[in-house]
């Protein structure tokens, strides 16, 4: 369900006036935030209370008109033809004050009936401009943003008693990274008896578009580590949601920086071959791995289900999530979920560890060698040309697909199969909109809205379901 403009308005309200508004320094930007604060509460008024303000102006005018006698009849007709009655009476009306008006050259209207329809006018425009003062812009209660609250001085109790093993932790800052449209993530400036201890916090969003909990990662991030693969560490876990306000885990910081991070398209640039190489060999051993000797959960790996089992369970996951989040009917995805049914790739091979978002916005890079990759919430167990046909969108613009392939395949890579890439490509744009719906709905219905949930539901959902239709029509 997409939220309301009045909420997302609001939202936007919020955070200008208590994120972007104390920032400021100049006097100049202090009025233009101003103005654009009244702007937005103006815009706000319209979609809540301007309704119902204007319901009750037309039953002044309506009233107005009957007294007056002006030649307002509803009749029969369409509401076109009764908007075009109204609009003549009106007309009418304003002829009969105008006339009053010239009339009355003395000190004010001295007609009753011409001065009580000024004073109904007058009226209107208090409450308009009351209501428009009283708008509020959203507010966490107190007791939320506290516990929600990341800060040094909470954080700092919590890891000496969690991480006993580390001596005396101090904790010098905590940074929340911006975006994070299915988590949050923290970045904390830590030592361990005198020596710098840099973590991560990755915290679940309520009402956030990505189903499941960090805490189901876990389990999984572990038993990849033990396999020598390149993921976070966890260093503990936190299910109770009384300590930070929802589920977290923490890990140590890795060293580097991401290899893409061009939030505005895939324009790379240089220097990202080296990047490209780096995935197709982090792939090809995640991709080798056998998931049944890793004593893994059964919520994530069931020995039972073929690959065809699993690409279908995904797709009937997400149109669940889809008709669970929206109200809003779309010829588009109902015709993709058709497709992908009718399309389902048949089955080959064994069930491989996907990741799920293996592009380069997830690797950390450091001298030139992959320290970690990020943000396995979305892995599951399926195939892996779901992967490859992910990522290539950033691969053509780094180096040849085939050399890609040849690195990919000399490090345990399966046997990439290019005719199931258009079912992987529709399926991935497919499931960006259905999380900007989730997202929507998140947005609309949590008490602690979160800006990123609000622009991934309009802006990820436009964009998407473009390339989704797009995919479909040909």
């Amino acid at each position: 369900m997409q939220p309301g403009l009045a909420r997302a308005l609001k939202l936007i309200l919020r955070e200008l006036e208590q994120v972007l508004v104390p920032e400021l320094q100049s006097d100049r930007a202090r009025s233009t935030a101003g103005m654009l604060a009244q702007l937005l509460r103006h815009l706000a008024l319209r979609e809540t209370q301007l309704p119902d303000l204007l319901d009750e102006w037309t039953r002044q005018q309506q009233a107005l008109l009957s007294e007056a006698g002006a030649a307002f009849d509803p009749g029969e007709g369409g509401a076109f033809e009764r908007n075009r009655r109204v609009t003549a009476a009106v007309a009418d009306l304003s002829a009969r004050i105008a006339a009053h008006s010239v009339s009355d050259t003395g000190a004010g209207l001295t007609d009753p009936w011409c001065r009580r329809a000024v004073t109904a006018e007058r009226n209107h425009l208090a409450a308009r401009s009351s209501a428009e003062r009283e708008a509020p812009s959203l507010q966490h209660s107190s007791e939320r943003a506290a516990l929600l609250d990341v800060t040094p001085e909470r954080l700092r109790p919590y890891l000496a008693t969690k991480l006993p093993g580390f001596g005396s932790v101090q904790v010098t800052k905590v940074h929340k990274l911006l975006g994070g449209f299915s988590k949050e993530t923290f970045i904390i400036d830590a030592q361990a008896d005198g020596n710098a201890m840099p973590l991560v916090m990755r915290r679940d969003i309520a009402l956030g578009p990505v189903a499941g909990s960090v805490a189901d990662e876990v389990p999984l991030l572990r038993a990849l580590h033990a396999q020598s693969m390149p993921v976070p560490r966890p260093l503990l876990v936190e299910a109770d949601r009384s300590v930070f306000g929802e589920a977290f885990f923490i890990a140590p910081k890795a060293a580097g920086e991401t290899a893409f991070s061009n939030v505005h398209g895939l324009d790379m640039g240089g220097g990202q071959e080296n990047a490209a190489r780096a995935l197709a060999e982090v792939l090809g051993r995640l991709h080798r791995l056998d998931a049944s000797a890793m004593n893994l959960p059964r919520s994530f790996f069931d020995a039972d289900l073929s690959m065809a089992d699993c690409v279908r369970r995904q797709v009937e996951a997400y149109e669940r999530g889809w008709f669970s989040r929206t109200h809003q009917p779309s010829p588009t995805m109902s015709a993709a979920f058709a497709w992908l049914r009718a399309n389902l790739p048949p089955s080959a091979g064994r069930p491989c560890i996907v990741h799920g978002d293996a592009g380069l916005h997830n690797l950390m890079m450091d001298a030139g060698r992959v320290s970690v990759m990020l943000d396995w919430e979305l892995s599951h167990m399926g195939d892996p040309v779901e992967d490859l046909a992910y990522c290539r969108t950033w691969v053509d613009q780094a180096l040849p697909w085939s050399e890609f392939l040849e690195i990919y395949y000399r490090h345990g890579g399966v046997e990439y199969r290019p005719e199931y890439e258009s079912f992987y490509s529709v399926l991935s744009n497919l499931r960006v909109v259905v999380f900007a719906a989730q997202s929507g709905y998140g947005s609309h219905w949590s008490e602690h809205p979160e800006l990123p949930l609000m622009f991934a539901t309009t802006h990820y959902h436009n964009v998407f379901l473009d390339k989704v239709a797009a995919q479909l029509a040909g």
